[in-house]
């Protein structure tokens, strides 16, 4: 089984300068637990429930304050959507924090698709 075979939608994104609040609204219309954080250049990172909870909230900062590219994860491991999904799960079992699955190699979000996790 590969991990194309298991991503079922575009993903959400948000630019990084974005605040946190913001993420996090757009995380609860889209009754999602993460975003995908760009710029001009591209994929920047990830911004997920775990960054909010651990980076902002239990850390007592304002989300409306707090900027998203200060608190996502930053170059997440890319993983090919023809990768066995095996891989992914031995990834999840190293240092590996997030890994971004895409269909496609270039950096550029607006031909992105995918799935990630924790």
């Amino acid at each position: 089984m590969t991990i194309a075979s298991k991503i079922v939608r575009q993903v959400a994104t948000i630019d990084g300068n974005k605040s946190v609040l913001d993420a996090a609204k757009l995380m609860t219309e889209e009754f999602i637990g993460s975003v995908v954080v760009t710029n001009a250049s591209g994929i920047r990172g990830l911004f997920t429930e775990r960054e909010l909870v651990m980076n902002v909230v239990g850390k007592g900062k304002a989300p409306e304050k707090v900027q998203i590219k200060d608190v996502m994860t930053s170059d997440p491991i890319k993983v090919s959507p023809n990768a066995i999904a095996g891989l992914c799960l031995d990834l999840r079992n190293t240092d590996v924090d997030t890994c971004w699955c895409s269909r496609e190699t270039s950096s550029s979000v607006s031909s992105h698709s995918g799935t990630w996790w924790r």
